[in-house]
């Protein structure tokens, strides 16, 4: 997690109910320590047990690691007041079926922080030039940045991944059962040649620009409709 998530996420976190607290899709503990900074009650879920292994937490008593399949949460309904999807929306299959689930685990009026990577963007448009450089014989090149298409297999990436379209991610949101409260650009610092600069300006840039295209990836808050 870079530092401007961390600020973006410790300012929604001033907002939210966190009685209880899960992040979805944590790894090996992206947000952990941010969230059990004021979470009553925290759980670490992940599909992968080796990387919930090494989640750090701050309670025992208070916290938890929970494995399982985020499109059958292992969790009664309304356990949680908030969560998170960090970095993780492009590499579901079925984000739709997911947003479900993790609506149906959140208690009406709970807040979900999601990230996904919009098209078109620099973050886009970087990729299109990566793959026009790798030179693939005979492989036909399909940029992802001029694609009208609502949702498009992200390249190059290690794993299937797909971006999607702002309109077509808050259609997700809404078909899931989400409004969306707030929008926060970002990714640019993630750039090697941004990263001289201070992380609080980017803090700033994505707080006054709220719908500002052309951003690598977007921090969405949004609310489970009751």
């Amino acid at each position: 997690m870079t530092e401007v998530e961390s600020a973006i996420l410790r300012r929604t976190m001033a907002i939210g109910d966190l009685r209880s607290v899960v992040e979805l899709g944590c790894g090996e503990g992206r947000l952990s320590l941010v969230l059990q900074e004021a979470a009553k009650r925290y759980c670490a879920f992940d599909a992968t047990a080796r990387f919930l292994r090494r989640v750090p937490l701050r309670s025992e008593a208070r916290s938890s690691r929970v494995a399982g399949n985020v499109y059958r949460l292992p969790f009664r309904d309304r356990a949680f007041t908030f969560a998170t999807l960090i970095r993780v929306h492009g590499f579901l299959g079925d984000p739709v079926g997911a947003l479900r689930e993790i609506r149906r685990i959140l208690v009406p009026g709970g807040l979900l922080v999601v990230s996904y990577e919009p098209h078109p963007s620099l973050g886009s448009l970087a990729d299109d030039l990566k793959v026009a450089l790798a030179d693939r014989a005979g492989e036909p090149v399909r940029p992802r940045t001029f694609s009208r298409a609502p949702l498009v297999t992200v390249r190059p990436s290690a794993l299937p991944t797909w971006s999607s379209t702002r309109r077509h991610f808050a259609e997700e949101l809404a078909s899931a059962g989400f409004s969306t409260v707030r929008e926060y650009p970002t990714g640019l610092e993630d750039y090697r040649v941004m990263r001289w600069l201070p992380s609080a300006m980017f803090v700033r840039l994505s707080e006054v620009l709220p719908r500002a295209g052309g951003f690598p990836s977007r921090v969405v808050v949004a609310r489970r409709a009751d």
